[in-house]
C-alpha cells in the first residue's frame, strides 16, 4: 500500500527535478482515496485526522517512517525537500510499468548495430563506445525477439477464449496487426532484416578480433572512458562483448524460425476460428454443437439427474440418416499385388574408362572457365585506368559472363585477388543487359596493377 501511495504521489503530486521532489499536497488526491484507505493498520496515525491537510501530513509522516521518502531541510528557509531514494525509484518504476505498460517502438536494432560498427571502423575513433552501443543494441534485439515470441504466443492462447466474431476481428486487426505484426514483425523481415545486415556485422567483428592494432585501439578507448581499468581486464571485456555479438547473430536463425512458425500458426488458427464462429450460429450442425455444449458430462451423474436440458434433448427427433444409392451394392475390387520388379538391361553400356574421361574433360572445362586467372582477367580487362569498376559498367553479354561476375564477388575476399569489393548501401541492385546484380563496385588494390597487367 505504501508503494501504491508513493507511486500516485510521484505521478500526481510531485514535481521531479534532479531526483529532488518539491511536494505540494493537492486536496483532489485525498478526496479520490476510498474511506477505508486510512483505516488500516499500515497507515497508523491517520484515523484521528479529520481535515484533508491533516490526512496529507499523516500520510507523509508514514511514508517517511517506512523509508519511501527522505526529508532534507532547506538551510535558507523553513521548507523541507522530500527526496525519493534510489531503491524506491526502482520499485516505483517496476510498479508503474506493470500498471501502465510502455509502448516502446521498434528501433531498428540490427541496422543500428551495423551502423555504429561501420562508422567506428571507418573513422577509427570512439571505438569502445561504438562497441558498447552495438552490444546494447544486440541485447535489445534479443529482448525484442523474446517479447515478440511471447506476444504471438499470448494472442494464440487467447483465440480459444473468443466466442464472438466481433471481438476476434478486433483482436486480430486492431491489436495483433498493429501492435505485433506492423510494429515489430514486419520491420524485422523487411527494412531491418537480420539476414541483410548480419554478414556485414560478422565480417567487421571478425576483422577486429584478428587485428591486434584494432584491439589496442579498443583497449585504449575503453581506458579513456573507464578510468582505472587494467589492460588485461579491458582486453578480456572487449573480446567478451565481441564474442557475445558474434554468438548472438550466428545462433539467431533458430529463434527467427520459431517466430515465423508461430506467426504462421496464429494466422492459420485465427482464420479457422473465424470460420468456425461464422458457421456455428448459422447451420444446423452449429446449433446442435451449442446445445451439446450445455449438456452435463456423462461422468457427472448428479448433474445429469438434475439437468433440465437433458429431458428436453431426449424429446428431439434426432435420428441417424443413411442413404441407398447406385453405389451401395458396389464392392471395390482387390488389387493384385505385384511382385518385385526387375530392372531392364541396357543394350549398350558406356565403358567406365570413356565415362571417366568425359567427366574429367567436363571438370577441366569448368575449371578453365572459372579459374582465378580468367576471373581476374574478366574484371581487370573492364576496369578503367583509375581502377574503379561499378556494377552498371560491367559488360555481361552471356550467361558465362554473369557466372564469372558471381564468382568474382565470391572470390573477392581471397588473398591472391588483386581487387576489393565495396557495397552500395543505398541501392539494392542494378540491371545490366537483362541481368540483375547487386549494386557493388570493384576496386583495384594498390600495387597490383603491374603484377596483374594484361
Amino acid at each position: 500500500m505504501a508503494a501504491y501511495l508513493v507511486d500516485h504521489m510521484v505521478a500526481d503530486l510531485m514535481e521531479l527535478q534532479d531526483e529532488q521532489v518539491e511536494v505540494s499536497i493537492d486536496n483532489s488526491f485525498i478526496r479520490q482515496q476510498p474511506d477505508n484507505l486510512y483505516g488500516n493498520n499500515e497507515l497508523t496515525g491517520m484515523e484521528g485526522e479529520q481535515t484533508l491537510s491533516g490526512q496529507a501530513h499523516a500520510l507523509i509522516r508514514r511514508l517517511l517512517e517506512c523509508k519511501w521518502l527522505t526529508s532534507v531541510p532547506d538551510e535558507n528557509s523553513l521548507d523541507e525537500l522530500l527526496i525519493v531514494p534510489d531503491y524506491a525509484i526502482l520499485v516505483l518504476d517496476v510498479l508503474h510499468s506493470i500498471v501502465h505498460p510502455i509502448d516502446k517502438p521498434y528501433n531498428s536494432f540490427v541496422y543500428s548495430t551495423y551502423s555504429v560498427l561501420r562508422t567506428a571502423n571507418e573513422e577509427r575513433d570512439y571505438m569502445f563506445p561504438a562497441l558498447q552501443s552495438a552490444y546494447d543494441h544486440t541485447q535489445d534485439l534479443l529482448a525484442s525477439l523474446r517479447a515478440l515470441l511471447h506476444n504471438i504466443h499470448k494472442f494464440y492462447q487467447s483465440l480459444q477464449e473468443r466466442q464472438d466474431i466481433r471481438g476476434l476481428l478486433e483482436e486480430h486487426f486492431d491489436e495483433y496487426q498493429v501492435l505485433v505484426a506492423a510494429k515489430t514483425y514486419h520491420p524485422l523481415k523487411t527494412v531491418d532484416s537480420v539476414h541483410r545486415f548480419r554478414p556485414r556485422i560478422l565480417s567487421l567483428l571478425r576483422e577486429w578480433l584478428q587485428d591486434s592494432e584494432v584491439l589496442d585501439l579498443l583497449v585504449q578507448s575503453m581506458r579513456t572512458h573507464r578510468s582505472g581499468i587494467q589492460d588485461d581486464t579491458a582486453r578480456y571485456e572487449i573480446i567478451r562483448m565481441i564474442q557475445f555479438i558474434l554468438d548472438s547473430f550466428e545462433t539467431m536463425d533458430s529463434f527467427l524460425h520459431e517466430i515465423d512458425r508461430r506467426n504462421s500458426a496464429y494466422s492459420r488458427a485465427s482464420v479457422e476460428r473465424i470460420q468456425y464462429l461464422l458457421n456455428s450460429d448459422r447451420n444446423t450442425k452449429g446449433k446442435l454443437v451449442e446445445l451439446l455444449k450445455h449438456l452435463p458430462k456423462l461422468q457427472d451423474t448428479e448433474q445429469m439427474s438434475t439437468s433440465s436440458i437433458l429431458p428436453e434433448m431426449e424429446k428431439l427427433p434426432i435420428f441417424r440418416v443413411e442413404y441407398t444409392d447406385s453405389y451401395g451394392l458396389f464392392t471395390e475390387p482387390t488389387r493384385r499385388q505385384r511382385g518385385k520388379t526387375q530392372p531392364l538391361k541396357t543394350k549398350d553400356k558406356v565403358p567406365d574408362v570413356l565415362f571417366a574421361a568425359e567427366a574429367d574433360e567436363l571438370i577441366e572445362r569448368a575449371k578453365s572457365l572459372f579459374s582465378n586467372e580468367h576471373i581476374i582477367e574478366f574484371i581487370l580487362s573492364q576496369m578503367p585506368a583509375e581502377g574503379i569498376l561499378e556494377a552498371h559498367a560491367l559488360t555481361i553479354d552471356e550467361v558465362e559472363d554473369f557466372l564469372r561476375t558471381m564468382v568474382a564477388v565470391i572470390k573477392a575476399d581471397e588473398s591472391d585477388i588483386p581487387y576489393s569489393l565495396a557495397w552500395d548501401d543505398e541501392a539494392d541492385a542494378v540491371i545490366v543487359n537483362g541481368y540483375r546484380i547487386p549494386a557493388l563496385t570493384f576496386k583495384r588494390l594498390i600495387g597490383e596493377k603491374s603484377h596483374h597487367s594484361l
